[in-house]
């Protein structure tokens, strides 16, 4: 009987046992499911604003791709506005690669390394900014002479060179304009006055040992206008560390027949980004004989000498009959009724009553200190002459 009791009470602690471990499994199994469905949908949630996370690793068997657009990088790490970089890639068997959402714009500049880092690239250098436009939009003539009345010399030019490169204005305003450029361009060119903000020139360190010629061929120009421009008497004087204001060459020219006119250009002459610099009035060829069309200068000499074409002979260098005066630019026709045409130039004359006429054998003639600045901006196998008729 007693054996039986105690029989009972065993078997009876054994089953509350076995259902109380049964219990205790069901509730550690419940927990742990629920802490991994918690990690995964941690996972799984998008980075928020601002954060990189990093990839899962990749097998070390296959390496690393790289993004495929370092543009969006560069835009996302230094650009304005937050931007979608990559759209989550897989490789052959579905390892990801990159699933980069934002970057935030106001994350310090060392976040464009951690970037590269997350999605395998090395960093990028900072973009190159544009230079600023040449000219400024156009505005009036009105404000360009109020610029110019209130001593802003600089503003002034850069507004009358843009009315002019805009072709807006009317044939008398457009020559009021260039007078006005005339007049600017004698001190903000021609002069050893600096403006800083002037994209058509700038500030050169003379090296050691640095010659004049070197200076100007670099910036494709003649030494000649950086003598005038810089009061420079004897180029053998150059000092090494000296600062030289430096016009970014080439000079081109453009010659209207009509008006008689010689007007030197930096750039393509009425193009959007180039300066009208200056002009002077010109003699033609007689009975209308100057070509129009395209003319390259081929060489440039200091008082040259004369060789008749009409059988006269040699008029030597400096005599005062000698019709070309102390400069000569030869000319070979490349372009429209001027290709293939030599022995034409532009120089200077004995003869001064002639300029604004048609007097000579074809050449382009101008006043001897005309001449003289015009032969000190254009250099031979650089500059070309326009023609229009």
């Amino acid at each position: 009987m007693k054996s039986s009791r105690h029989a009972r009470v065993s078997r009876a602690m054994v089953v509350v046992v076995g259902g109380t471990l049964g219990l205790a499994a069901l509730f550690w199994a419940y927990n742990l499911g629920k802490g991994q469905a918690a990690s995964l949908q941690k996972q799984s949630r998008p980075a928020p604003a601002g954060e990189v996370r990093a990839a899962p690793p990749i097998d070390p068997g296959t390496p690393r791709a790289e993004p495929k657009n370092d543009a969006k990088l560069a835009a996302a790490t230094t650009g304005p506005a937050p931007a979608v970089l990559e759209t989550p890639t897989t490789r052959p068997g579905g390892v990801l690669l990159a699933a980069v959402t934002s970057v935030s714009t106001t994350r310090p500049s060392s976040s464009k390394v951690q970037l590269a880092s997350a999605v395998g690239a090395q960093p990028k250098p900072a973009a190159i900014i544009p230079d600023a436009p040449t000219n400024p939009p156009p505005t009036s003539l009105a404000d360009a002479k109020a610029k110019m009345d209130a001593g802003q010399i600089f503003q002034a030019r850069q507004a009358y060179n843009a009315l002019v490169v805009a072709g807006a204005l009317s044939p008398s305003d457009l020559k009021a304009a260039k007078q006005q450029l005339n007049q600017l361009n004698a001190t903000v060119i021609f002069s050893g006055k600096r403006f800083p903000e002037d994209p058509f020139m700038q500030t050169v360190k003379v090296p050691l040992g640095g010659a004049l010629a070197k200076i100007a061929a670099a910036s494709e120009v003649p030494p000649e206008v950086l003598q005038r421009i810089n009061g420079i008497s004897d180029p053998r004087k150059l000092r090494a560390d000296q600062y030289l204001k430096v016009p970014k060459g080439p000079f081109n020219a453009v010659v209207y027949k009509k008006d008689f006119m010689l007007e030197l250009w930096l750039g393509d002459p009425d193009a959007k980004g180039s300066l009208y610099v200056t002009s002077f009035p010109v003699g033609l060829g007689k009975d209308d004989s100057t070509p129009p069309g395209t003319w390259a200068i081929v060489n440039r000499l200091k008082n040259p000498a004369y060789f008749s074409p009409r059988g006269e002979g040699v008029v030597a260098a400096g005599d005062p009959k000698n019709p070309l005066g102390e400069y000569w630019l030869g000319l070979e026709g490349t372009d429209g009724q001027a290709v293939g045409k030599t022995s034409y130039g532009i120089h200077g004359t004995i003869d001064p009553d002639s300029i604004g006429k048609q007097a000579s054998m074809g050449c382009i003639r101008l006043k001897n200190e005309d001449v003289a600045q015009v032969y000190a901006a254009l250099l031979d196998g650089k500059s070309i002459v326009i023609v229009k008729e």
